[in-house]
């Protein structure tokens, strides 16, 4: 089976999704839409069914996310 890889990155108002191997981008409103609107991109480019392939996504969070994760690791940590 294909797979393809998905870069996803917060943009001003949207999620931005990178299909790589396309180089294609379309956009989501929340993280639930991503799989479905790259699966749609991937499939209308491709000329397939939006199940006949795998997706391996990976999510850049923005830096105050990423900051607010990370303390919370450390106090869980802590916390053991």
């Amino acid at each position: 089976m294909t797979s393809y890889h998905v870069h996803v990155e917060r943009g001003d108002r949207y999620w931005l999704v990178h299909v790589v191997e396309l180089d294609r981008w379309t956009q989501a409103r929340t993280l639930r839409e991503v799989e479905p609107m790259a699966r749609d991109l991937i499939a209308t480019m491709a000329g397939t069914a939006p199940d006949s392939f795998d997706l391996a996504t990976d999510i850049a969070l923005p830096d105050e996310v990423a900051v607010h994760l990370k303390q919370a690791e450390q106090l869980r940590a802590q916390s053991r």
